[in-house]
Order: structure tokens, then sequence, then C-alpha cells
């Protein structure tokens, strides 16, 4: 009975340090696995924390780029409207400058679509001007006003009723200075044929007075006749010139004493007519000088 509680002691013992031993190795184990546990859910936790880091930045970048595309959006459709409204290069090109910073296709097509519209419109605009500059440098050309006219019938938008009034309203003062001047330069042309007309008319009544004036006095030396008859068939000379005589006339003299005469009309010289004309003549032959009615 001893050896058999003695073994059962042993027995004890032994099993005491195998429990201790299994009790130890499983309180190590025990903590080993509690420990990697631990570890595990750390890593568990940065991880969640890194995704939940790198989600937020892609938030914010996100968010980022958003307002940044819709604040290039705002640009864009300013620069549009402006464009629209004052359609010019220098607007034209502002808007081509901010559809480079929008990223939507949808709204840089629209974009593309409209600006069209407006280039368009400038050239329409930039036509209309020069030949409205064009008639008013030659505002008497009536094809240059027709050019000028129908480049402003082209300016149909609303948007352009403003330009549309202004290079108008030229054209309107440009004609009514033509009309003007056309007015004036047909009366000047007016006056002008009248004044002509009246110094034809001048020039001949006065060409026939000067006609008739020229042989109604009736004496006229050997190089002419007149209307009278009366004819001088020598050069008068101071010491006796001799003349040859008379001759019928149609709008007779009747000769008086000291070589006057008097017309007295349409009739022939009488014989004493004739006599008295020949004493004329006679004491016209004794003169040194020539008497006053032959000068």
């Amino acid at each position: 009975m001893k050896k058999i509680k003695d073994w059962n002691k042993k027995q004890k013992i032994t099993g005491v340090v195998v429990l201790s031993v299994l009790v130890l190795g499983a309180g190590g184990t025990a903590l080993a696995v509690h420990n990697n546990n631990v570890a595990q859910a750390q890593e568990v936790a940065n991880q969640k924390a890194q995704d939940k880091k790198v989600a937020d930045a892609k938030t914010k970048a996100l968010k980022a780029e958003k307002e940044r595309e819709a604040s290039a959006e705002i640009v864009l459709s300013e620069a549009l409207a402006k464009a629209v409204k004052e359609p010019s290069t220098d607007n034209i090109k502002a808007v081509q400058t901010a559809m480079k910073n929008v990223k939507s296709e949808t709204v840089v097509k629209q974009a593309t679509t409209s600006l069209k519209a407006v280039q368009t419109r400038l050239e329409l605009i930039n036509r209309a001007k020069k030949a409205v500059a064009d008639y008013q440098a030659d505002a008497m050309n009536d094809t240059k006003k027709a050019e000028a006219q129908q480049a402003l019938s082209k300016l149909t938008n609303a948007s352009d009723k403003a330009t549309l009034t202004v290079l108008q309203s030229k054209v309107t003062e440009s004609t009514k200075q033509a009309d003007n001047a056309k007015a004036v330069a047909t009366a000047n042309a007016k006056a002008q044929a009248k004044a002509n007309e009246q110094a034809k008319a001048s020039a001949k009544q006065a060409s026939g007075s000067t006609s008739n004036n020229s042989t109604s006095n009736g004496w006229i030396n050997s190089n002419g006749s007149n209307s009278s008859g009366y004819s001088n068939s020598g050069n008068y000379a101071k010491s006796g010139a001799s003349q040859s005589g008379s001759s019928s006339n149609t709008g007779s003299f009747s000769t008086k004493n000291n070589n006057s005469s008097t017309f007295v009309g349409g009739e022939t010289n009488t014989k004493k007519d004739s006599q008295a004309l020949n004493q004329g003549e006679r004491d016209a032959s004794n003169q040194t000088q020539a008497p006053s009615w032959w000068n």
C-alpha cells in the first residue's frame, strides 16, 4: 500500500508539474494569440485610417476639380455673353482662351457653336462699316449707297440693333448731304445754261446792231461801200483832193452849203441835189484839209 501511495504521490507531483507546464504553456499561447490579434486589429485600423485618408483626399481633389470646372465654365459663359453682346476680335479671343480651361466636351461644343455665330455677325458688321465708310467718302455715288444699304440689311440679329441704328444714321446723313449738293449743282447748271443763252442772244443782237451802224452814215472811201450809195473813188488829199462825183443811193443825201449833207430818206438824188453835191466837191477840192463830215 505504501508503494502505491508513494507512487500516487510521485504521480501527483508529476501531474502537478505537468499540469503547471501545461497551464504555463497554455497561458503563453493565449498571450501570443492575444498579442497577435491586437496587432492585426491595429493593422486593420491603420489600413482603414489610411483608406479613409486616401478617400478623403480623393473626395477633396474631386471637389476641387469640380469647383475649378465650374469656375472655368462661368468664365467661359461670361466671355461668351460679352462677345454676343459686343462682337469684336478681342472678345472672341477671350472666349477661345476660356474654352481651353473647360474639361466638359459638351460645354465646349455648345460654346464653339455660339462662337461661330458671333464670328459670322462680326464679319457682317465689319462689311457694313466699310460699306458705309466708302459711301460717306463718295456720297454722290449711288452705287456705293446701294452697297451700303445692302450690307446694313444683313444685320438682322437683335443684339446688332444699336450698331445698325448708328450706321443707318450715317447713311441717312450722307444721303441728305448728297441730295443737297445735287440740288445746288442742278440749280447752278440751269443758271449757267440760262446765262449762256442770254450771252448768245446779246452777242447776236450786238452783231446785228454793229452791222447796221457800220452802213448807215453814207460816206466811205474807196476801200468800201455803203447803203446810201455814195462812193469816193480816190483818196482825199489835203491840197485839192479830187472826187469823181456821186452815184444814186438808197437812203439819199441832199447836200447843202460848205460840204454839209443831210440824209432825207429813200428817194434818188434830183438834178438840184446833184448840182449841189458837185458844188460841194469843188469847194472841197480847194480845201487844204478834209471836211469835218469826212472824218
